[in-house]
Order: structure tokens, then sequence, then C-alpha cells
């Protein structure tokens, strides 16, 4: 089966239930990041997934494969994108038609490849993960912006350092505090908002 989900039913804790299901039911074989204006042109902007499932029981797989689509041969519009050359020209077919601007048909190659064994990584685009990883826990997200190289890389990087979970050093609160009675008393914390995703840092101190 392939399907497209919301984005949020890979990823929020609170479809953990809904992933578990599908886990019990099928093997994840391919999870494909669509990105979030794909769906502009028809009513609704909600980043979403292509994701295909196995019905158990099958014959277990390995990997699973994963990839980013980053052109759609569309604008927001729905008007079409067409490749271009180096000086600007719409680059045409032999029958002199324009040739769309997508990376859909190159993942669906790469697909037919990964089928067939002949897969290989190829960076944060186009990628696969161990069964192992992708079903760590039943619950466990699915959206393959979790599951990048250059992350996985950057934390077993970490750990080599010597790096510790941030739960292992500070409190995570999860619920909401009014700081206006805490009267004269210092409060140290960090607040989510004020963190940098890709160079893992905070921007200020409070």
């Amino acid at each position: 089966m392939a399907i497209v989900l919301p984005d949020g039913l890979l990823q929020n804790p609170s479809s953990g239930y809904v992933r578990a299901w599908l886990r019990s039911q099928a093997e994840v074989l391919a999870v494909v990041s669509i990105p979030q204006e794909a769906f502009v042109p028809y009513g609704t902007g909600i980043k979403t997934s292509l994701v295909l499932l196995r019905k158990r029981p099958a014959p277990p797989s390995r990997y699973s494969f994963m990839a980013r689509i980053r052109k759609v041969g569309y604008d927001v519009k729905g008007q079409p994108i067409y490749q271009r050359d180096e000086k600007g020209q719409i680059i045409r077919d032999a029958s002199g038609e324009p040739l769309i601007d997508d990376d859909i048909e190159m993942l669906a190659q790469a697909y037919s490849r990964f089928t067939n064994g002949g897969f290989a990584d190829q960076g944060d685009e186009l990628f696969s993960v161990p069964q192992t990883l992708l079903n760590a826990r039943p619950d466990a997200r699915l959206d393959v912006e979790h599951y990048l190289p250059s992350d996985r890389a950057l934390i077993e990087q970490l750990k080599a350092m010597g790096a510790r979970r941030l739960g292992e050093i500070a409190d995570i609160v999860t619920q909401k505090d009014d700081f206006r009675n805490a009267g004269e008393e210092e409060i140290r914390y960090i607040a989510i908002s004020d963190i940098d995703a890709l160079p893992c840092r905070w921007s200020r101190s409070k």
C-alpha cells in the first residue's frame, strides 16, 4: 500500500498509537518526504509524506528506503516549472516538449534499484535506515527528517565525545510555570524557542 499521510501522524508523540498500529499490521518499506508546497495549489499547506507499506506476514527487510522530494514540477500556484540549462533556456525533449523540473522519476528509479539490492546511500536526500533503528519502539517516529544521516552522524560524534542527554544534567519541565512568584530567587532555564536547531546551541541564557 502507498498512502500520503500528514507528518503529524509520523512524528507527534500523541500519534504514537497510530504508528504502533501501522507497525503491528505492516512493514514500512519506504517513507518519502513531500515538500510542504506540494498541495498548496489544491488548498492545503500541511506537510506530508508518502509511506509505502507491506501487509504482514511478509519476509522481513533489513532496511527501509527514505528520501526527500525537493522539486515537484510546479510552483505554489500550480504553474509548471521547467528544466533549464546554464543559459536559462528551457530544456526540451526530442519531440520539442519542455521537460518538467522534478526529481520524482529519479527517486522512483532509486527505489527500484533499492528493491533489487543495488541501492547506495547518497546523503540526506536519499538513504536507507536499518529496520532495527526504525522499529526501536512501536511508537517510534517515522518521518524522514528524524533519520537524516547527517544528524545520526552528529549523534554518534557527540557520544564519542562523552556528551550526555539533557535529561541527565537538567530537569526537563513540560508544564508551564509562573515565575512571577519566585521573588528574588535566581531562575536558570533554557527556553526551547531560544535553541537554534542546526548548530544545536541556544541563543541566550536565562
